[in-house]
């Protein structure tokens, strides 16, 4: 089953604020600039375009909904052909080569 992902990215710069400690307890902010196009919430995407919505929302900066590339979910059993395939091959080439 061909499926796709969504991801809510930036449209805009934006500023971030990391506060962090030093070894004497005292607190420092570390701010710096992302630029636009940045994924906004889950970094690997969203099953639902919904999904993605409710991130950029969540974030409260500008953002759109980017759609990625057709993904294909294998079954355990495809995943498991692709590997003998793959290692199969691999033993042909270092059988060649020792030959």
């Amino acid at each position: 089953m061909t499926t796709y992902l969504y991801r809510a990215v930036s449209t805009e710069p934006f500023t971030v604020t990391e506060y962090e400690w030093d070894d004497f307890g005292e607190e420092s902010p570390h701010v710096y600039e992302e630029p636009a196009g940045m994924i906004l919430g889950r970094q690997t995407g969203y099953l639902s375009r919904s999904s993605a919505v409710d991130a950029g929302r969540r974030s409260g900066l500008a953002f759109e909904v980017v759609r990625s590339e057709p993904v294909e979910f294998l079954t355990d059993t495809e995943r498991l052909r692709r590997r003998i395939e793959r290692l199969s091959a691999e033993l042909a080439k270092r059988e060649a080569v020792s030959a």
